[in-house]
């Protein structure tokens, strides 16, 4: 299908002159008076306050106990003791950018610095040149070219630290899961920061491996020599155990059963973006989705204690399962590995053994986008839309 944000436009601008008020998409109220619904292209002041009241909802909120790290070029103290941070800023040391992230995420104990400085829940270490702000004003004045945003998995939880950035006129990539394709679950906020962004001239994009890869982007890929595609498979199984222990325990490695299920009610306990993933790939291949639903279940050991995660998603076209995407993330899973499956023709098989490394893969993917995502036509980029990277920008 295809969207077409100016919509919302006029929308807002009737409900306004019916009401006498607008509503932003966190719920709060704003009185303006003077609206014209049929003004065309020329808008008053009280239309712009209008449009932009609804679209910049929250844009005034503090960032609270979120941390954002900045500095000229982008280091990122992430996990483990592969010290991803030199590859990213090697490569991104042209460019002035920020990052943001969650201070949960961190695990420094393998890295190899000195002299931790306390702040708040996350220890910082003074020889990384890393800066840090409580306050999203001291960021939106940092003369960033681009953010570099890894908090959350939830549009929810993001969207009141996206909207002040993209509004100051900020390129944005972000890890925020179901940012990788917000338009089929969540179509009036994709639409908000689509026309807030085209309205700043600048892009905002979620990436990652998975979603924004592995299970959409490169099944998609592989479609391109086929025709009359009828179902598209795709297998992931990871190793949880190989991976840093905040993974681990969002799929709910050491738990009881009941316990894991109390934590996927509570959205504590399983992996984030499988549905986007489904719709990222039925949009690229024109395909209107009926249904798009998802199971997840713990995998157990002989004692009943949850090793992992085993989640499928279903997308409905013409009322059959024609895009599954069936994810295994447990501890000592066995044949790790990304294996996708395209009944067309010519038929598509293609197996990764041992997968691609999420942590490792994560970062590459996100700072080799960085020169697309800045050349980007402005709004609400989808991964499927971004050119190849060339090879004199790869990490």
């Amino acid at each position: 299908g295809t969207y077409n944000s100016r919509l919302l436009v006029p929308e807002v601008l009737v409900d306004c002159d019916r009401e006498g008020f607008v509503t932003t998409i966190l719920g709060r109220r704003r009185a303006v008076r003077g609206v014209r619904v049929n003004a065309g292209r020329q808008r008053n002041l009280a239309e712009r306050t209008a449009i932009n009241t609804v679209i910049q909802g929250s844009a005034e909120l503090r960032f609270g106990a979120l941390k954002l790290l900045f500095q000229p070029t982008v280091r990122a103290a992430t996990q483990g003791g592969e010290r991803p941070d030199a590859a990213v800023d090697e490569r991104a040391s042209n460019k002035e950018q920020l990052l943001m992230k969650n201070p949960a995420d961190y695990n420094l104990a393998n890295l190899e610095m000195e002299t931790p400085i306390e702040y708040d829940t996350i220890e910082v270490y003074s020889n990384t040149s890393l800066q840090l702000a409580a306050d999203a004003s001291q960021v939106l004045n940092a003369g960033a070219d681009i953010v570099l945003h890894s908090t959350q998995s939830r549009l929810a939880q993001v969207l009141p630290q996206l909207l002040p950035l993209i509004d100051a006129g900020l390129v944005v990539i972000s890890t925020c899961e179901e940012l990788a394709f917000p338009w089929h679950h969540h179509p009036v906020e994709a639409a908000s920061l689509d026309v807030l962004a085209q309205s700043r001239g600048v892009g905002v994009v979620g990436l990652g491996v998975n979603p924004g890869f592995v299970m959409d982007l490169l099944p998609v890929v592989l479609s391109a020599p086929c025709r009359d595609i009828r179902q598209i498979t795709v297998v992931r199984v990871v190793d949880v155990g190989l991976r840093r222990l905040p993974l681990q325990q969002k799929v709910g490695v050491g738990l009881t059963v009941e316990a894991f299920r109390r934590g996927v009610s509570e959205g504590r306990i399983g992996h984030v973006g499988l549905p986007q993933s489904a719709a990222m790939v039925a949009h690229a291949l024109g395909w209107a989705m009926n249904q798009i639903e998802e199971s997840i279940e713990p995998v157990v050991d002989s004692n009943r204690t949850v090793q992992g995660v085993h989640q499928v998603c279903r997308g409905t076209h013409k009322n059959a399962h024609q895009i599954t995407l069936d994810l295994t993330m447990t501890a000592g899973a066995e044949r790790p590995r990304d294996e996708i499956v395209i009944e067309a023709t010519p038929p598509i098989r293609a197996t990764l053994e041992g997968g691609i490394h999420g942590d490792q893969a994560t970062y590459a993917i996100v700072v080799n986008a960085i020169p697309r995502v800045l050349a980007a036509p402005p709004g609400l980029l989808l991964p499927t839309y971004l050119p190849a990277v060339p090879p004199d920008r790869r990490v």
